[in-house]
């Protein structure tokens, strides 16, 4: 895996102390591993450092997301990062399909929310929906309309070991 931070930029539970300068001004990745934390910077899910907490027997890092608390053991300041791949957008027609998600029509394919960790569910692709030749307008999985802006803003699925999004390079 190629990381996209230098490892001695990342706070942790045991530095977080130092982390506190950055408390309401500083934007940054929140995760609780090293992979997760590649994926949000990926995904380019940053938030600002709300607080240091204390929080059971250590400190924790907290934001907020859509009013919601959330604590995380690893927090990267954002100009840290050292590389992010390109830019992504929805995938536009059926050929693109095929290359990013790789599931043709009776095949079954694992999708969560985008950032979930426990839930998924399998689904089967059923069709989709054409404008203008190849351009999709819909996808049908398990029974469900999605847009291809849809699934590429609020899902994930499961290739190669990996979640991805539902996007390819600009």
């Amino acid at each position: 895996m190629k990381w996209l931070f230098d490892r001695k930029d990342v706070y942790s539970t045991l530095n977080a102390e130092d982390a506190e300068q950055f408390v309401q001004e500083k934007y940054g990745y929140f995760a609780d591993s090293l992979e997760e934390l590649n994926t949000v910077i990926n995904n380019r899910d940053n938030f600002k450092l709300a607080c240091v907490e204390d929080y059971t027997y250590d400190k924790r890092f907290m934001y907020e997301e859509d009013g919601e608390k959330i604590h995380t053991s690893l927090f990267l300041p954002e100009d840290k990062i050292l590389a992010v791949k390109t830019e992504l957008r929805p995938i536009k027609t059926i050929e693109e399909w095929k290359e990013t998600v790789g599931a043709n029509i009776g095949q079954i394919i694992q999708i969560r929310a985008k950032g979930q960790d426990i839930r998924h569910v399998n689904l089967i692709v059923s069709g989709f929906s054409f404008v203008h030749g190849n351009q999709i307008e819909k996808v049908i999985l398990g029974g469900f309309l999605y847009t291809p802006k849809t699934l590429f803003s609020e899902c994930e699925f499961y290739k190669d070991g990996q979640w991805c999004r539902f996007g390819v390079e600009e």
